[in-house]
């Protein structure tokens, strides 16, 4: 067993929290490297994790941050500009620091901790190349009053001491320099100690300032088991809730009960929330990056980074914004010189924004760079056989075609991405957070994503739906009306089936117990999804009802509308996974525990809308 190794996992954890500011810190940096604010704001995370791995004898990283320091040092108190390959050493440093954390915590978790006493050979090249960048210059101790200058003023000793103990501290790296100051005997341990307290104190008056939120960590495992009893809790709620009450003074107290369960169950999913800025923040440096490997200028501007996403969310949206970024920069941004022919400023811009808007979460990622081309999405798509000739195509089934696998425009593919390539897994990803993703372009000016999520996945707003004596609930996120249309709205097309006409659009018409293979008729009974494109089309479709209700879905720019038997109402329902077996049922994200105790699917608009294109396609 390793000794402290809960301790040990903390300061990895607050490690790499310093890490992420670190990245924010050093683009800010990277713009004003002139401005002492600046510097400070990398200084302190990097002198934080110094002082945390001395405690701990991590010697590597203590190496690593201290001659970083160094170069801060001299820059913020010597006035020295530090050049963009200095820049470029710290940005590398980071990326070193996160790599070493990461095996600490690695190993710790397995329950075995290699050797920290030794510097691997690529830290130590690193440490031999900021040393020389920094001059061997400003190794002392950093604090707002450092506490040579506390001992000096105390009496305890003398300003050659401090210039002695700091040039051996430089040269034998002998650790702090109240340790050298007590094993050269020049100050006793009692002076030091009280030096120590003093330090503290200046230090604490002198942030006596608002403070953020107190707060405490609790393990991710328990926060979830937290917010599954939750869920428990608000299911047995609604069963409670639903039961018929004769007496007054029960109704009263279970609506008292209805009332706490519901403030419990939001104040426990803001604790599952958190803040997207770390995501954007690794998505600026991400830009950073690709964009001096691609040779061009790009600005990010980030907005909305206080915006709180469900933690799954965020950890899982990761993979679609690097694709999206990646592809923005290396194929939609133009080179400084094409940007400068076609007349617009020779710095590119990519804008990456989170914001609310009707009860979910909208990520809008968008580039002013060359745009895409509807023709030549067109006739890519007609080359690799998507296109059904004779068929008519709209502007938004043109633009999703990039979402096809392997699908690109691209001119040349590079080492960093393809236009296109990629964005079928992005809409994979973002179906899996059941949330839809949209795109608009123009040539010349540039292209636009937006991503639309649910704020939660424990917990989603559904419309429950009654279809062949089985209820089903659709997340309200994707339904777009529901109708009773005329009989003369609904009309049969060739190889379409059934169309219902609405507002000069046409939307294709199923059943859904039919699609699900839940039908009364006398044929039997099927299970999910093996009806085939012959009993789901033609006269088929909807053939036992010329009228009902309908409703439409949506997902992206696709709409189909099921014909359902009954609407009963909308309700907040707690997502429940069907289990291994059921793992992966297109069509299907989960069930949900309803009042009288029975299973009800969620249905999931992505999945159902795919079935059908591809099979209606394929048949």
């Amino acid at each position: 067993m390793i000794e402290d190794a809960d301790l040990i996992l903390e300061f990895c954890t607050e490690a790499k929290e310093h890490l992420d500011n670190l990245d924010l810190a050093l683009l800010s940096l990277e713009e004003k490297p002139e401005d002492k604010e600046a510097i400070n704001a990398v200084f302190r995370p990097i002198h934080t994790i110094k002082g945390m791995a001395g405690f701990f004898n991590f010697v590597a990283i203590g190496k690593l941050t201290h001659v970083a320091e160094s170069i801060l040092v001299s820059a913020r108190d010597k006035g020295i500009v530090l050049r963009p390959v200095v820049i470029d050493m710290l940005f590398e440093t980071v990326d070193v620091l996160r790599k070493l954390i990461d095996i600490i915590q690695s190993e710790v978790s397995g329950g075995v901790l290699s050797s920290q006493d030794e510097v691997p050979p690529e830290v130590a090249r690193l440490v031999s190349r900021l040393e020389l960048a920094s001059g061997n210059e400003g190794f002392g101790e950093e604090g707002e009053k450092k506490l040579g200058e506390i001992l000096v003023e105390q009496g305890a000793i003398g300003e050659e001491d401090v210039e002695e103990a700091l040039r051996k501290q430089a040269e034998e790296d002998a650790g702090k320099i109240g340790e050298v100051l007590i094993r050269s005997g020049k100050a006793k341990p009692q002076d030091v100690a009280k030096a120590i307290r003093e330090q503290k104190n200046l230090k604490a008056g002198e942030s006596r300032k608002p403070k953020a939120e107190e707060g405490i960590r609790v393990s991710v495992e328990k926060l979830d088991s937290l917010v599954d009893l939750v869920g428990e809790l608000v299911i047995a709620q609604i069963q409670v809730a639903s039961s018929e009450v004769h007496d007054q003074k029960l109704s009263k107290n279970i609506a008292q009960l209805s009332k706490i369960t519901r403030e419990l169950q939001n104040l426990t999913m803001s604790m599952h929330m958190l803040p997207i800025r770390p995501l954007f923040q690794r998505m600026e440096r991400l830009v950073r990056d690709v964009s001096r490997k691609a040779g061009k200028l790009v600005r990010v501007t980030l907005r909305g980074e206080e915006t709180e996403l469900d933690r799954q969310v965020i950890d899982t949206l990761a993979d679609p914004l690097v694709h999206m970024l990646r592809n923005a920069v290396d194929h939609g941004i133009e080179s400084p010189e094409e940007r400068e022919a076609c007349g617009k400023d020779k710095t590119g811009n990519i804008y990456l924004e989170a914001r609310h808007e009707a009860g979910n979460i909208v990520i809008e990622v968008r580039d002013d760079g060359r745009g895409l081309s509807e023709k030549k999405i067109f006739d890519k798509a007609r080359q690799r056989g998507l296109v059904v000739e004779g068929k008519e195509y709209s502007r938004d089934e043109i633009l999703n075609f990039i979402f096809q696998p392997g699908f690109s425009t691209a001119e040349k593919i590079t080492d960093i991405s393809g236009r296109g390539v990629g964005m079928d897994v992005v809409k994979k990803k973002i179906g899996s957070l059941r949330g839809v993703i949209s795109m608009d372009t123009k040539e010349g000016e540039g292209t636009r994503f937006n991503i639309r999520l649910p704020l939660t996945m424990a917990i989603i707003d559904g419309m429950l739906v009654q279809s062949a004596g089985e209820r089903y609930i659709f997340p309200t996120y994707c339904i777009e009306e529901s109708l009773k249309p005329q009989k003369e709205q609904i009309v049969i097309c060739h190889n379409r089936g059934k169309v219902l006409h609405l507002r000069d659009s046409i939307i294709p018409l199923i059943d859904l117990d039919r699609l699900l293979g839940m039908s009364t008729s006398a044929r039997r009974r099927k299970g999910p999804f093996e009806d085939s494109i012959d009993e789901c089309s033609e006269d088929s479709i909807g053939s036992e009802r010329a009228e009902g209700l309908v409703m439409i879905i949506r997902d992206g720019s696709n709409r189909i509308g099921f014909f359902v038997d009954n609407l009963i109402g909308q309700q907040q329902v707690v997502i429940k996974s069907l289990g291994e077996a059921f793992q992966g049922l297109q069509g299907v994200s989960g069930g949900a525990i309803l009042a009288d105790g029975r299973v009800g699917l969620i249905l999931d608009a992505h999945g159902l809308l795919e079935y059908y294109s591809t099979h209606y396609q394929g048949g």
